[in-house]
């Protein structure tokens, strides 16, 4: 291919208007699986189990060191545990707890290192709870690149099809993933954020939460801008 296009709905942006930029614009995705497996037993007796619910929330606690404390201030990293399992009943010490989360990186180093320091924090944990600490993580989508080319044919398209003011060059970038991180490495791409605001709104429900609900104005002029850029 020449080069590729990509959009995406977004909820920080006014309708009518597109934002994009060069370089990195959204992060790599890895998810891991940390499971802590101890020795179950009657709540009113501890001492008789090795509690690994205690030790999965020492984990979620310590993980966040690595963005604290293992990375750089100026560096982009997200550690985010989002799922949480363990026990059957409040009388009962279970025999393992489970935790489900995601790390978000801009950088290819910190990725490694994030990844690397995960399972370290999760095997030192455990061994300081006296449990065992099974680990999984999954490579997920690298990060979006935007490349110069591409960047300048959108922004030209773009403008001429909405207008100078309604076209910025200064996305902000996020560490939300995105599959069309994969292109990146065949050919120019440009990924860029489609504008959801209403008019008279100042801001709207972001996604991934309750309340979002897609502005379907916004179908026609990503579809407008696509097809100038096929055109193009």
């Amino acid at each position: 291919a020449d080069m590729m296009f990509g959009l995406h709905g977004w909820t920080s942006v006014k309708i009518g208007h597109v934002a994009t930029k060069v370089g990195a614009m959204m992060a790599s995705t890895d998810e891991f699986y940390v499971e802590m497996v101890g020795q179950g037993g009657h709540a009113a007796a501890p001492e008789m189990s090795r509690d690994p619910i205690v030790a999965i929330a020492s984990f979620i606690t310590t993980v966040q060191q690595i963005c604290s404390r293992n990375t750089d201030p100026f560096d982009n990293i997200v550690v985010t545990v989002g799922q949480v399992h363990g026990g059957t009943a409040n009388n009962i010490i279970p025999m393992s707890a489970m935790v489900h989360g995601t790390i978000r990186t801009m950088n290819p180093d910190t990725r490694i290192m994030a990844k690397k320091r995960l399972e370290q924090v999760a095997h030192g944990v455990a061994a300081a709870h006296d449990v065992e600490a099974k680990v999984t993580i999954n490579e997920g989508y690298p990060v979006v690149i935007n490349h110069e080319d591409a960047v300048a044919r959108f922004l030209d398209v773009a403008r001429g099809v909405l207008g100078d003011e309604k076209v910025s060059d200064k996305a902000e970038p996020t560490m939300g993933g995105e599959d069309f991180a994969y292109y990146s490495s065949e050919c120019p791409c440009c990924f860029y954020q489609l504008g959801l605001i209403p008019d008279g709104v100042d801001s709207i429900p972001s996604v991934h939460t309750p309340h979002f609900d897609f502005n379907d104005d916004a179908l026609a002029i990503g579809v407008k801008v696509m097809t100038a850029l096929a055109l193009s």
